[in-house]
């Protein structure tokens, strides 16, 4: 089969975007202060602006296509996702993350083409990695918080 390099750019941009988005919406948002167990779960350590420092799908190099790739994960519990092509296109996303202060895992759902999925991903030392299988390829997305 094969792709014109338009048809597969369009792909590829959008493959990111939704597999971005699918995993940067949230289990739940928010929390009472009665559930706030702990110094790290009231100080929320996590929260703040991550940079997109690797994406490729099996050897591809992503990012060279994107300026930046920003993440803010909001001590609300909400976060915001920016990216901007090369282009000067800028996309936006946003909702709602969860964190496992015990686990030190960053928890996203999202609705995606109608149902909810479920993406979970172990943090360590302000540095998460996200990895999906797409189009039978390997997709990585690597942030780091402050880039």
């Amino acid at each position: 089969m094969v792709f014109n390099k338009k048809l597969t750019y369009r792909i590829l941009s959008t493959s990111l975007l939704a597999i971005l988005l699918l995993c940067f919406l949230p289990l739940f948002g928010g929390c009472a202060a009665g559930e706030l167990s702990t110094l790290r779960s009231f100080s929320k350590p996590y929260a703040g602006e991550y940079r997109c420092i690797e994406a490729t799908l099996g050897k591809k190099d992503l990012l060279k296509q994107y300026r930046s790739v920003d993440l803010v994960l909001k001590e609300d519990g909400t976060f915001e996702l920016t990216a901007i092509e090369k282009r000067g296109k800028t996309r936006k996303a946003g909702g709602e993350y969860s964190y496992d202060e015990e686990n030190e895992l960053l928890i996203f759902t999202a609705k995606f083409f109608g149902k909810n999925r479920t993406k979970t991903v172990f943090m360590q030392d302000g540095t998460f990695v996200i990895e999906h299988k797409i189009l039978g390829k390997n997709l990585v997305l690597k942030f780091r918080l402050g880039g």
